[in-house]
């Protein structure tokens, strides 16, 4: 096959950009997934077996000279070993050396106030990537809200990339912390609700990530007795790869970003999104044997396979898709799913999901199911965060640390109040009616995402 003759229908560029330790660890993985799953090898050129392979490549990779292809992406760390580990990986020959940045960083929330130089030369980056693409539809942060570079660094650069990019749509793969899977920072629960508050205002569609449901998939589902943070990155880096199938390869299904905020996305606030993988081959390149379609629907909305530790039935599902990758029809699909939802207990499927099909399964697979879930039940990790902060906030615990970089009390007040008011709004929908009220706010809500312009052409 050769690249030159494919014809490649139009696409739309994003620009993924990886901060902090936990952000380019599963960064880095999820690009060595998605080169795999499109055919590129770690040299950059394409060796794979299908045309669907390129036809929307552009996405996510930029062709340079001689067909070869090398990932949108920027990569922001305070440590040089971090970045040293993204050009040192397997792939790692595909990105550009020039797109790395490195900084010193402290424990404060200083970046958000100052280290304005460094955040001016991040933008510089973005922007010359930007320049370069025909037709770029929005950006994709990968970063964790526990650490300091990740949220302090990720709040800065999210700021900015709304400033300057206000009609592109801004997306996040955002970690939230645990306890029990932690760097142990002293001010974590700052970072993490003054991110939160930055995910709320700023961006438009949060994929959001447990550390803590990564364990739990590692230890009951996998079976993996001393789980690592590279079986996490594992299971975080396949989850992304099949949730971002939707955008890389053809099908009818959340096709972009808009497409996918439009029907995933009711009311602007309401952006943070649930999302499950199965099954989750454990480090192979072999391919597994090909998974019962019944037995695929089932795992699928078994929360054990979420990356989120709460179980989207316990609440409301505003919204829902899912994309089954491999060999099956979309006539298939829906029959088998409508003779299983009747056996299930009620309320186990979405009544209205959304379908897509793909061709081209996920690595080490021969057919996978991926699931996206808008759903009520997401408050419980929003209500976790507030009980952390005020418990500390309340006592002005590490405060003169913030203090002194030139944040105000009323600002912490601020932050509180906007994730509050984020709880209160998805308690609001989360009670089941038939009140034709509530639908007419829904569809309202609805039509006013459908009513937004398609961001203009660079």
């Amino acid at each position: 096959l050769e690249v030159s003759r494919v014809i490649k229908s139009m696409q739309r560029e994003i620009i993924t950009v990886q901060i902090g330790r936990c952000g380019n660890r599963v960064g880095t993985k999820f690009w060595e997934i998605i080169a795999n799953e499109h055919g590129i090898e770690p040299d950059g050129f394409y060796r794979g077996d299908s045309p669907l392979q390129l036809e929307r490549i552009g996405v996510y990779f930029n062709e340079m000279r001689r067909q070869k292809y090398c990932p949108r992406a920027i990569f922001i760390g305070s440590e040089s070993r971090v970045l040293d580990t993204v050009h040192f990986s397997p792939y790692g020959d595909l990105f550009k050396p020039n797109h790395s940045l490195c900084y010193l960083s402290s424990n404060s929330y200083k970046g958000h106030y100052a280290e304005e130089m460094d955040i001016e030369v991040i933008m510089d980056i973005i922007r010359r990537e930007a320049e370069i693409s025909d037709e770029l539809q929005g950006f994709q942060l990968i970063h964790s809200l526990g650490g300091s570079t990740g949220s302090r660094s990720g709040s800065s650069i999210i700021t900015k990339i709304r400033e300057e990019y206000p009609n592109r749509i801004l997306s996040s793969f955002s970690m939230f912390p645990t306890p029990k899977i932690s760097d142990a920072l002293v001010t974590e629960s700052y970072n993490v609700t003054l991110a939160t508050h930055h995910l709320i205002e700023n961006v438009d569609e949060t994929f959001c990530i447990e550390n803590e449901a990564l364990r739990n998939i590692s230890l009951h589902t996998l079976k993996i007795t001393q789980p690592t943070y590279h079986d996490f990155d594992h299971i975080a880096s396949m989850a992304m790869s099949g949730v971002t199938s939707f955008l890389r390869f053809p099908g009818q299904l959340n096709s972009d970003l808009h497409e996918l905020g439009v029907s995933m996305i009711p009311l602007p606030k309401l952006h943070f999104l649930m999302f499950g993988c199965t099954p989750l081959p454990i480090h192979s390149f072999a391919e597994s044997e090909l998974v019962n379609t019944n037995y695929l629907i089932q795992q699928l909305f078994d929360e054990r396979y979420m990356m989120t530790t709460y179980n989207p039935r316990n609440g409301r599902y505003l919204a829902a898709s899912a994309m089954f990758r491999g060999p099956i029809s979309m006539h298939d699909l829906e029959t088998q799913i409508s003779n299983i939802r009747m056996t299930m207990i009620p309320g186990c499927i979405p009544k209205n999901i959304k379908l897509g099909t793909c061709d081209i399964p996920t690595r080490g697979t021969k057919n996978t199911a991926v699931s996206l879930f808008n759903a009520t039940a997401i408050q419980e990790i929003f209500a976790n965060i507030r009980l952390k902060y005020t418990a500390m906030f309340q006592h002005k615990t590490f405060f003169h640390w913030y203090k002194s970089e030139g944040m105000e009390e009323a600002e912490f007040v601020e932050v509180d109040n906007t994730i509050k008011d984020l709880i209160t709004e998805y308690q609001q929908y989360e009670v089941v009616s038939n009140d034709e009220d509530w639908i007419d706010e829904v569809d309202d809500g609805m039509e006013a995402v459908n009513d937004m312009e398609q961001p203009d052409q660079k």
